[in-house]
C-alpha cells in the first residue's frame, strides 16, 4: 500500500465517479469500512484499493456469472417487442 493509495473522500469520490456526499453515505452504511478507512469523522482518509474492492463486494454481491446472466437477460428484453406494439387494446385510457 503506497501513500498515493490514500486519498481524501472528495478525491476518492472523483476517482470512482460519485459525489463526496455519496462516499460519506457509503461509510455510514458500512459499505466502506475497516481497513479502507484511516482516521475517522470529517478528516478520515480512504485507502483506494481496499475501498474499491469493498464497494465491488457490497454494491453488487452477485457472482460474476450471475452479473453476466443479468446483463444478457436485460439485452434480450430490449430486443423483444413491447406488449403495446402487439396488443392495440392495451392502449386504452383509464
Amino acid at each position: 500500500m503506497s501513500l498515493a493509495d490514500i486519498m481524501t473522500k472528495s478525491a476518492f469520490a472523483a476517482h470512482v465517479g460519485v459525489s463526496a456526499g455519496r462516499i460519506s453515505q457509503y461509510i455510514a452504511e458500512r459499505k466502506i469500512f475497516g481497513e479502507a478507512l484511516e482516521g475517522e469523522g470529517r478528516n478520515a482518509k480512504i485507502r483506494a484499493s481496499v475501498a474499491v474492492e469493498q464497494l465491488r463486494k457490497t454494491l453488487d454481491p452477485r457472482s460474476g456469472s450471475e452479473r453476466t446472466a443479468l446483463r444478457r437477460d436485460r439485452r434480450q428484453r430490449r430486443l423483444l417487442p413491447s406488449c403495446r406494439s402487439m396488443c392495440p387494446r392495451s392502449r386504452r385510457r383509464l
